[in-house]
C-alpha cells in the first residue's frame, strides 16, 4: 500500500496485549501507540473507539466508572464507538439484567454513542480497520454526525445529577425544561412538578434540598463529602 495512503490509527498503550494490534498491522494499518487521553483507538480527529471485554463493561456499570468516562468522550468526540467482546449477561457479576440493559439504552438514546456487541477480538479488529479506512479515505461521502457536546452543558448536567434523586436522564429533562442550572436551583416545588417525572413528593424533596441553607452552628462542624472520585 503507499505510504501516502496508509491508514493509520492511534492505539493506547494498554491494547499492545491484545490480539488487535497484530491484526490490523497484517491488514497494512500503521499503528501508533502511545497513552491517549481517553478512549482505545483514535480513528480521526472526531471518531474514536473505547474496547472493552464484557466482564470489564458490566463492572463499569456497577462501580460508576462508566458514564464518568463516556461523559469525557462525549466531549472530546463527535462519533464514538463502544465494542464490547463477549456475552455481558453471563459475566458472573451479581448485576440486574435491567440495570445492564438501562445503562445500554441510556448511551444509545441519551448520549448517542454506538455500541457494538463482537465475538472476538479478531472480529473487533477488522470492525476497527473497516471504519478508519472509511473515515481517512478522501472519497468518503460526509456523514451525518451528531455534534459535540458543549463543556458548559456536560458541566450542568454533572451539576444536577449531584442532586440526591435526581439521574442522569432526569437531569437532562430538568435541563432542557430550565435552560440552567441556576433557574434548576431556584425553581419552586411548583416549578419543578412541570418537569417529567418529578411528581410533588419528589419535587418537595428536591426543593428541600437546594433552598437548604447552613446555620452558624453547622458551619463549625466537619463532614466528609458524601462523593468520592470514582476509581479509575
Amino acid at each position: 500500500m503507499d505510504t501516502k495512503e496508509q491508514i493509520t490509527i492511534y492505539a493506547d498503550t494498554r491494547e499492545t496485549n491484545t490480539s488487535i494490534l497484530p491484526r490490523l498491522q497484517e491488514l497494512g494499518v500503521r499503528i501508533q501507540v502511545g497513552e491517549l487521553e481517553i478512549g482505545d483507538y483514535v480513528l480521526s480527529d472526531d471518531q474514536v473507539v473505547e474496547r472493552k471485554a464484557a466482564a470489564e463493561f458490566v463492572a463499569s456499570i456497577m462501580n460508576g466508572t462508566l458514564f464518568n468516562q463516556t461523559g469525557k468522550l462525549r466531549l472530546k468526540f463527535a462519533r464514538t464507538l463502544i465494542l464490547i467482546e463477549g456475552d455481558i449477561y453471563s459475566t458472573g457479576h451479581a448485576i440486574a439484567r435491567d440495570s445492564i440493559d438501562g445503562a445500554l439504552a441510556f448511551l444509545i438514546t441519551l448520549d448517542g454513542f454506538s455500541v457494538l456487541q463482537m465475538k472476538s477480538q479478531q472480529a473487533s479488529a477488522d470492525l476497527i480497520y473497516r471504519l478508519a479506512k472509511s473515515s481517512q479515505s478522501p472519497d468518503a461521502e460526509p456523514s451525518f454526525r451528531r455534534g459535540k457536546v458543549t463543556q458548559g452543558r456536560s458541566e450542568a448536567l454533572f451539576c444536577i445529577e449531584g442532586v440526591l434523586g435526581v439521574g442522569p436522564s432526569l437531569a437532562v429533562r430538568i435541563l432542557d425544561h430550565f435552560k440552567s442550572v441556576s433557574a434548576f436551583f431556584t425553581a419552586s416545588a411548583e416549578d419543578l412538578q412541570q418537569v417529567s417525572g418529578i411528581g410533588p413528593k419528589r419535587a418537595e424533596r428536591i426543593h428541600a434540598i437546594t433552598s437548604w441553607q447552613q446555620s452558624d452552628l453547622e458551619a463549625g462542624l466537619q463532614h466528609q463529602s458524601l462523593f468520592t472520585d470514582p476509581a479509575v
